[in-house]
């Protein structure tokens, strides 16, 4: 099956509206726009606030619908057309953006002091993005390497490993703020090199002929997902800042793409299995007619038999279409006449009654 060209140019659109879409801070800045806090008339963030026990719990509320979504478009494909590579890749990226968008961030004094609250968010929302890309690795890894058999079993591995390191990356939160802290560098450096091995394992199931919204959207992610953590590596001293509002910014449309490429799918899977059926259905109902029903194209190509048509010729429906009208008619003199009257037939859009003719 030939892919439309409009298709094939499809991951370059989308890469290059993506690119475009990263640049945006950027470009904003430029004239002035604000990405601070509302006090500093910049856009604020989207926080929701629990206090457990020493620490507090914020998840960012717009991430947090987007990680939903994500959750109810995996289970409606699954109940469509259940695919490894969505069932995997989705249930990693809930997991993974859980890491990114519920903080842990503790209040309490440590045996070296209080840490503040600045300091505590951005080492919490490094060890996010360092989560984030070792659950999306893990998921990747497991589908290309993982165990094949029923639907629960190819889930539950990555579902196992995935929540270990889930909540090893919490408790990283969560440690005691009195500890000395670790070099947030070199948690970025470990957070860029895992997005890096991820891009690798899910790139080669990119294919034009066999093209997944999903993967284009999961392959696309990490370009803003790798500028988010690049604004918080060198701009951002402080939650206050734009660097880390940037950061935020980017990551929702980190988490946004590949939803939309789920969604995609879906609505894609869903109405081509209703297609489908339609289909079997109209066979059935050209196949119950006894008169000859055939569709040929301008190269003399069938496109189109019904079932009549096969046993006058002592074939079978799928022998003939997609034959040419010389393969399967044996009296060549008439199926030049045919044919040339076929080519005038679609030159001018015109109906014509075929005469009944002895063969």
């Amino acid at each position: 099956m030939q892919t439309p060209v409009g298709l094939k140019r499809l991951p370059i659109i989308a890469l290059a509206v993506v690119a475009v879409c990263t640049a945006m801070p950027w470009l904003l800045g430029l004239i002035g726009v604000n990405y601070g806090p509302p006090a500093r008339g910049g856009a604020g963030s989207h926080y929701a606030g629990y206090l457990v026990m020493d620490s507090i719990v914020r998840m960012d509320v717009a991430a947090a619908g987007l990680l939903l979504f994500a959750s109810l478009l995996g289970i409606l494909h699954y109940r469509v057309s259940p695919s490894r590579f969505v069932n995997i890749m989705t249930l990693s990226l809930v997991m993974g953006g859980l890491a990114l968008t519920v903080q842990i961030v503790p209040c309490n004094f440590g045996p070296l002091g209080p840490i503040d609250f600045d300091t505590q968010v951005l080492r919490s929302t490094s060890w996010g993005y360092l989560g984030f890309g070792l659950l999306l690795g893990n998921g990747a890894f497991f589908f290309r390497f993982g165990p094949r058999g029923s639907q629960f079993r190819e889930i539950l591995a990555p579902l196992i490993v995935g929540g270990a390191l889930l909540g090893a990356i919490w408790a990283c939160m969560a440690q005691a703020p009195g500890f000395p802290n670790p070099d947030l560098r070199l948690i970025h450096i470990a957070a860029l090199g895992v997005f890096a091995l991820t891009c690798l394992l899910i790139q080669p199931e990119l294919s034009p002929r066999m093209l997944r919204f999903l993967k284009l959207g999961l392959t696309s992610m990490l370009m803003p997902l790798v500028a988010g953590l690049l604004w918080l590596m060198f701009g951002a001293d402080s939650v206050y800042g734009e660097g880390f509002h940037i950061a935020a910014l980017l990551w929702w449309l980190s988490l946004l793409l590949p939803v939309l490429g789920l969604g995609i799918d879906f609505i894609n899977v869903y109405y081509g299995k209703g297609m489908a059926g339609e289909r079997r259905f109209l066979r059935k109902v050209i196949d119950a007619i006894p008169h000859f029903i055939f569709a040929r194209d301008a190269k003399g190509r069938f496109t189109l038999v019904n079932k009549a048509v096969a046993d006058f010729y002592g074939m079978s429906v799928g022998q003939i279409e997609g034959s040419n009208l010389t393969q399967v008619h044996p009296d060549h003199g008439q199926v030049g006449d045919w044919l040339e009257e076929d080519v005038k037939i679609l030159q001018e859009g015109r109906f014509v009654s075929l005469p009944e003719t002895m063969t």
